[in-house]
């Protein structure tokens, strides 16, 4: 067994025997008793983590636990004038599991687990990672290897644990989500592009010593996404992925307002597969610039997406495609109670004739027909949505409505006009 498999072994093993070890909550409430932490404090440190010593054969120094419960009811309904569809479910939306293993002050694992994904092992993996961290004359950061996010498209990028909505938009689901169908029409020609999203890779981050507000990524991934398997049909050069990103801070009445501005951008040389003849691949090219805006009340985020796609319409030329997101949230303090804060956001999807269908756009939206008349070339959503944050992210329970229009022929399809709409409830749970 190699270092990397028994690190993992050593952490997965942990796991089975942490819920019997009861040490830290006594621990906390006599500190609490003797006045050295408030019930607060010791209350955020139960959630955090939870600490648990090695064994006399594990190289790890320190383990921690985190996990997430996601608890979803939605309705969303579609209608295009002679059919329509309406899908409702209570559902266990996310239960992640993670374990964090610390090695060194410049060594960690991290192994998460997404427990509700039955579909393959690869799919149960939310993030599986070594860190290295590196502090050199010029520049200081880290270097991860394993699965993760390839760093393009900026709300799928970002944890969902934080998102100020309750699903991802439409944008962001098309570009960076996994193919909402698989066989020979899961690859290119019509659908969701798979262009970000977890891979196996290796991943850089730096800071330059001489502008410390600017952090630079860099990455080489797999060509395909979502698996941690070589892909299964001979393509074998690699995706390569840089990005960069300012933050700063300034005082305005009042206040402290931070400001994050970046670009992620991305080349997948085998990134598409032509339709109907897989040894034909080709290139894929992307480009997302960001900005996000935050205070102590207010959140505002946008990014623009665009990726330059060979094979990429459904009569296999070339595609440009963009959308864009523009999402904003405030909150109110109300006192004991935690925070109420409504939310917007709007997105817009142009396809340049590749084609969506509305599952591509709308987690769990229902697709009125079983052919090539349900793709679109356009969609545009409207998000509506209530934020009560009782305790932070680690409790939050969110309400949102959100309006969609799907509309344009994709290949002389005669897609009609399509209206969804979809309402959804969350409780989240942080641990």
């Amino acid at each position: 067994m190699n270092r990397f498999s028994h690190i993992i072994f050593n952490i997965v093993a942990v796991f089975f025997c942490v819920f019997a070890n009861a040490q830290d909550s006594a621990l906390l409430e006599s500190l609490v008793e003797k006045s050295i932490l408030t019930p607060e404090e010791a209350l955020q440190i139960k959630k955090e983590s939870v600490e648990v010593l090695p064994t006399e054969n594990s190289p790890a120094k320190k383990l921690s636990f985190s996990g997430r419960l996601q608890t979803q009811y939605f309705m969303i309904s579609a209608d295009d004038g002679l059919t329509s569809d309406t899908i409702s479910a209570l559902q266990l939306r996310r239960v992640y599991f993670g374990t964090n293993a610390i090695f060194s002050d410049t060594l960690k694992a991290n192994i998460t687990l997404d427990l509700l994904s039955a579909t393959s092992s690869t799919h149960k993996l939310v993030k599986l990672y070594v860190e290295k961290k590196f502090d050199v004359d010029f520049a200081y950061g880290d270097v991860k290897t394993g699965f993760l996010a390839d760093n393009f498209s900026y709300e799928a990028v970002s944890t969902s644990k934080s998102l100020l909505t309750i699903e991802r938009s439409i944008a962001s689901r098309y570009f960076a989500g996994s193919y909402s169908n698989f066989g020979k029409y899961g690859y290119s020609g019509y659908g969701s592009i798979e262009f970000g999203g977890e891979s196996m890779g290796v991943f850089l981050r730096a800071t330059p010593r001489n502008a410390e507000k600017l952090d630079i990524g860099f990455a080489i991934t797999s060509p395909q996404t979502y698996t941690i398997t070589p892909p299964d049909d001979g393509r074998n050069i690699p995706a390569f992925w840089l990005n960069a990103k300012y933050r700063d801070s300034f005082d305005f009445a009042d206040d402290v307002v931070k400001l994050e501005l970046g670009v992620y951008t991305g080349l997948k040389p085998q990134g598409s597969v032509e339709m109907s003849h897989k040894d034909d691949v080709g290139t894929m090219c992307g480009v997302n610039p960001f900005f996000k805006i935050t205070s102590t009340r207010l959140t505002v985020w946008s990014d623009f997406l665009f990726v330059n796609m060979q094979y990429g319409k459904a009569d296999m030329q070339y595609a440009n495609i963009f959308g864009t997101n523009i999402a904003t949230e405030y909150r109110f303090d109300i006192g004991d109670f935690g925070k109420l804060a409504p939310a917007f956001r709007f997105a817009y999807l142009d396809t340049d004739g590749r084609g969506c269908r509305i599952s591509d756009c709308s987690r769990r939206g229902p697709n009125l027909y079983s052919d090539f008349t349900q793709y679109y070339n356009n969609a545009l959503s409207l998000y509506f949505g209530l934020n009560w944050y009782i305790d932070s992210d680690n409790l939050k329970i969110q309400l949102g409505y959100e309006r969609y229009k799907f509309w344009g022929e994709v290949n002389n399809n005669n897609a009609r006009n399509t209206d969804a709409n979809s309402l959804r409830a969350m409780l989240q749970i942080v641990f």
